[in-house]
């Protein structure tokens, strides 16, 4: 078998990507359509969006960041909203954007009302360098 070849029964590539921006973004429709047919579909919406914003947190471009900022400031979920902060203190960190991090985390800190999202965005703003 060739190293372009997927195993047998594999599923396609394209089936197994999702795009993190994209995933964090998703509609509720969007969630349903995308993942009509998909043992994914098991997992709520928010925690799949949830996930997204650990990954982006940890691997995601600088280009991600407002998405991650949106989320941190308009998402339903409190759950996302705590850990888009944390990823964005960690992508603050990590590609050296402490300024632009900072100055989200501390606009949505004082728009929050979630305790326990503010605390997120308390230690978010905690890990980056002054």
């Amino acid at each position: 078998m060739g190293e372009s070849e997927p195993e047998p029964g594999a599923a396609p590539a394209e089936a197994a990507y999702v795009e993190l921006v994209w995933l964090l973004r998703m509609t509720h429709e969007q969630y349903l359509e995308r993942f009509r047919h998909s043992s994914v579909r098991r997992a709520k919406r928010w925690m799949l969006q949830r996930n997204a914003a650990v990954a982006l947190g940890n691997v995601g471009g600088p280009e991600s960041l407002p998405a991650l900022v949106e989320a941190m400031r308009s998402d339903e979920h409190p759950i996302v909203r705590g850990h888009a902060a944390w990823g964005i203190g960690r992508m603050g960190q990590r590609l050296n954007l402490e300024d632009q991090a900072r100055q989200a985390l501390q606009a949505a800190l004082a728009l929050e009302h979630d305790e326990t999202v503010r605390e997120e965005i308390a230690l978010a703003l905690a890990t980056l360098r002054t």
